[in-house]
């Protein structure tokens, strides 16, 4: 799943399930976003990765995809009034 952003793109999510994995289709998926993000017009396109995502962080290195650090995701839980 992708979007154009102006002259980037962004990918937010290449997945696979879990009886289909193995099998390439990830990166054949990563490969159409790209051909489709090329062909669009983007001269970039960004991506995320979990940390813990080891499979996924090896194909995108492998397509070329490089960390950008000082990025930092903050997260608040929100609770119903009342509650701790």
């Amino acid at each position: 799943m992708g979007q154009a952003m102006g002259a980037e793109g962004y990918s937010f999510f290449t997945g696979v399930h879990a009886a289909w994995r193995g099998r390439g289709l990830g990166r054949a998926l990563k490969l159409r976003l790209i051909a489709a993000a090329r062909r669009d017009g983007a001269r970039a396109l960004q991506t995320t990765n979990l940390d813990g995502n080891l499979p996924a962080l090896r194909l995108n290195t492998a397509l070329g995809f490089r960390p950008t650090p000082g990025s930092i995701e903050l997260r608040k839980r929100l609770v119903p009034p009342g509650r701790h």
